[in-house]
């Protein structure tokens, strides 16, 4: 039984999905099945938003919906105009002007009470609707909670600051594409930005940032060799994370373990031999016609010779070698880190090329 002093365990689960449609499709009872076990869900590359072509905007969006809606609500994240986001910052904090889509399509501006006085009981789903195909991050939340504010930039970080019971907590979804080794600053400078210009309050609470940062922190623990990119990147990342006090939590927890959290197979060319040198070979064994014993030799000094043994050839196989990182991350504040339980990287997990990182939090009642 639970200390009276300490409030019941919050689950987080951090996943790179790659692909939310596809899985759904595929692995729908599986997936839901590992989703449910979580609290909060904090997913990357969900891969959800508009087709290229812009045939269907809302294609991607009603198949979500159809295969989500017995069990959890959708609240989508769409970009805000320049114009909406300055109306929206100049607002009084009691009321705020929000775009909804409306089910006959179209958007139209209301105002509305603030969202603190709906308690969102059933699980939610706050998901950014970018592209069909690339980037993308939605948040899960599975417990009764109370929606305070919410930020989003296209499909690479979304956060809400929400109330569950009487604690304030902020949980930020992150995915950095790695085609761009300079935007992982950027990236991280915009997210404390928002939390000062969308909601000041999302950083005076308990925060979790989860998310595929398509770099390794430490070059000999978290990767079985170096990568290429992956040194601009991380000194980048680990100076932000020095400036605001951010705290791998994982290797907090495991200090010298060497984990990945993604393999890649790198497939290896073969060099060609130049032609005049293939007609040069010696012909194999079948190729090449028996040879008749000599006719001279005596039987018994044939069968007495040394036996040669064959040559080791290259060969002709293209090698895989395998690149094994850990690319996925869980922060926190380095003041916070003190009340997790567990933080662990979820191997058996396989739904997706990434293993997600799973915690446990528990915080006193009176803190």
């Amino acid at each position: 039984m639970a200390s009276a002093s300490r409030r019941a365990d919050i689950t987080v689960l951090s996943w790179n999905i790659n692909g939310l449609k596809a899985k759904l499709k595929n692995h729908k009872a599986a997936l839901l099945e590992i989703f449910d076990q979580y609290d909060i869900v904090l997913l990357q590359e969900t891969h959800i938003g508009p087709m290229k072509d812009g045939k269907d905007d809302e294609k991607d969006w009603n198949t979500i919906n159809k295969a989500l809606s017995e069990k959890y609500t959708l609240y989508k994240l769409k970009v805000q105009t320049m114009c909406m986001t300055r109306i929206i910052n100049a607002l009084s904090v009691k009321y705020a002007l929000c775009k909804l889509v409306e089910k006959e399509g179209g958007w139209r501006m209301m105002r509305r009470r603030r969202e603190e006085e709906k308690v969102e009981k059933k699980g939610r789903m706050y998901m950014t609707y970018f592209s069909s195909d690339s980037k993308g991050v939605a948040i899960l939340i599975n417990k009764p909670h109370t929606l305070l504010k919410t930020s989003f930039e296209g499909g690479e970080y979304a956060w809400v600051h929400v109330q569950i019971n009487d604690q304030k907590y902020t949980f930020v979804s992150v995915y950095n594409h790695r085609k761009y080794p300079d935007q992982i600053c950027n990236l991280m400078l915009k997210i404390f930005n928002s939390f000062w210009t969308d909601g000041s309050d999302a950083f005076k609470c308990r925060l979790v940032i989860g998310g595929d940062f398509n770099t390794t922190l430490d070059p000999e623990r978290d990767a079985n060799k170096e990568i290429k990119g992956h040194s601009a990147r991380r000194e980048k990342l680990k100076e932000f994370m020095s400036i605001v006090k951010l705290s791998d939590v994982w290797r907090e927890k495991h200090k010298s373990d060497p984990k990945p959290t993604y393999t890649r197979i790198d497939k290896t060319t073969l060099k060609k031999k130049p032609k005049n040198e293939l007609q040069n070979e010696p012909k194999s064994e079948l190729e090449r016609e028996p040879e008749s014993e000599p006719k001279n030799k005596p039987k018994s000094e044939l069968e007495s010779e040394p036996v040669s043994e064959p040559k080791n050839e290259p060969e002709n196989e293209p090698k895989n070698e395998p690149t094994m990182s850990r690319l996925d991350y869980v922060f926190m504040l380095e003041t916070d880190v003190r009340y997790v339980r567990s933080c662990e990287i979820r191997s058996e997990i396989t739904l997706s090329d990434h293993s997600p990182v799973s915690l446990t939090l528990n915080y006193p009642k009176t803190d």
